[in-house]
């Protein structure tokens, strides 16, 4: 029986050429920090070099500034190249005392006009991407989300209004404050848009200080009254980023640049041990690749596939499945002769598969580096389930064999396969047609399928766009714990 089962799932993939069903979204929160707010760019940075694009993000005071850019579409480059050509790394020339002016002693208008100069259609619903502003409403004391319609600049200028010194921004009869001092780091927003992943980039301002000035004191109580309004919100995030500000305060503009490199350079520490981890534990839409030793002796269609397919000096992979993780189990979608396409428990496969002696193959598995439409992978998998496994290896006639599932499931956002097609090759090392293949295909009625064109799992284990997770399959499976 198991000699039977290994011929039939072997059969299923020799052909070829020499967690969660929904999408994960991920949601940003840029907190306050007055200049020390610059870090978020630097986060931001290095959080799109990690490849973790948001699907929503908010910003609370002075995050609403840079989250409202980054929402239009700006690069955290771009976002610093703009700041600076329009002078907002210098304090006198940002802010100008308008001691006239009813409600604030500091003049925000040329605030306004910058942002209503990058943003100008004014509109939440127009941004490139979901973008919740945070600002305190006076009527009844608490933080308010804005999420849509117009007066953009509005609700984002009266995020960022510090009582006393910022007239408060009246919009719609309702006068509004800094949202900072309500909400530091929001976290509502991302619940509520159902952002499985929350992401928080948390000023650290609440750290001890040496206080030379009056000034010094008013800042350093006012921003740690704030901060401490993100104690009740952060064992909400699934990430905290924290920014350790060192010696710079709320209002040092001009160093913007040692501000941006702080946020950097923590946002790459951050990530950089986040996909460590991440190497070391399997997700969904890792590929499963089960291989032979490439000594192994078997039949004749064992020796075929490894003299078509074989690559590794050390392994011949003859099966490629895709990995679903739900909740605390691991499934298995593949494409077997016995089976077609179908998804089952990863125990079943480790309890059938096994070589001829009863030993088990070689399992390793891989990742696209690039795995942000891993859901939509699965998704496309799982459409195809109850299809029937492609014996005559043939591209289009809506069969499938393991390798071509996995070629037709996975593409880029343009519907593109990231796994291309070559030519077929049956043919051993010397140029010789084995005997197996004539014997079979005549068996199909059907001539060899040589240089048709299609995929093999050998040669998608080898695929430059994958990489090694450092996992053993088998400690995922309750037969061997």
């Amino acid at each position: 029986m198991r000699h039977l089962i290994y011929n039939i799932i072997a059969l299923s993939v020799i052909l070829g050429t020499s967690l969660a069903t929904e999408a994960q979204k991920t949601g940003v929160t840029l907190g306050g920090g007055g200049a020390v707010g610059y870090a978020h760019i630097g986060v931001l940075q290095a959080m799109e070099e990690a490849g973790v694009k948001p699907d929503c993000i908010v910003g609370s005071s002075m995050g609403s500034v840079i989250a409202v850019l980054y929402a239009q579409g700006y690069s955290p480059q771009e976002i610093v190249k703009m700041l600076k050509k329009e002078r907002m790394n210098h304090l006198g020339h940002l802010y100008r005392p308008h001691l006239r002016r009813a409600g604030g002693i500091i003049d925000t208008r040329r605030i306004q006009r910058i942002l209503k100069k990058y943003v100008p259609h004014n509109s939440f619903d127009s941004l490139k991407t979901k973008f919740y502003c945070c600002a305190m409403s006076m009527n009844d004391l608490a933080p308010r989300y804005q999420c849509s319609g117009g007066n953009l600049t509005e609700y984002v200028m009266a995020s960022v209004a510090i009582p006393a010194l910022f007239a408060p921004v009246e919009i719609d009869g309702v006068y509004y404050f800094d949202g900072g001092m309500m909400d530091y780091l929001p976290v509502e927003p991302l619940i509520k848009e159902g952002c499985e992943r929350r992401i928080g980039i948390n000023i650290d301002i609440e750290r001890p200080r040496k206080i030379t000035s009056p000034k010094g004191l008013w800042a350093h109580a006012y921003t740690n009254s704030c901060y401490r309004t993100s104690f009740k919100t952060l064992p909400f995030f699934t990430d905290v980023i924290s920014i350790d500000p060192t010696h710079f305060w709320m209002h040092n503009f001009k160093k913007m640049d040692s501000i941006y490199d702080i946020g950097y350079s923590t946002g790459k520490r951050y990530f950089s041990e986040q996909e460590q981890a991440r190497l070391h534990t399997i997700e969904s839409g890792d590929l499963l690749f089960i291989g032979i030793p490439m000594d192994y002796k078997a039949d004749d269609m064992a020796s075929a596939i490894a003299s078509a397919t074989g690559k590794d000096s050390v392994m011949n992979i003859i099966h490629v499945a895709i990995l679903e993780v739900v909740h605390d189990s691991v499934w298995i979608i593949d494409a077997t002769l016995k089976d077609g396409v179908h998804r089952h428990p990863l125990d079943t496969l480790l309890s059938t598969f096994r070589l001829n002696d009863g030993s088990l193959p070689h399992f390793q598995v891989k990742r696209v580096a690039d795995n942000r439409r891993a859901a939509t992978w699965i998704a496309n998998a799982k459409k195809l389930t109850g299809s029937s496994y492609d014996i005559y290896f043939l591209p289009d006639n809506e069969e499938y064999y393991c390798s071509e599932l996995v070629q037709v499931a996975y593409t880029d956002d343009q519907g593109n396969q990231l796994f291309h097609s070559k030519p077929m090759n049956f043919l051993a090392p010397d140029g010789t047609m084995p005997q197996y293949w004539t014997w079979l295909f005549s068996k199909l009625g059907r001539d060899v399928p040589q240089g048709v064109p299609g995929t093999n799992p050998s040669d998608m284990s080898l695929s430059p766009i994958l990489r090694n997770v450092d996992v053993t399959i088998l400690e995922y499976s309750t037969l061997f714990k």
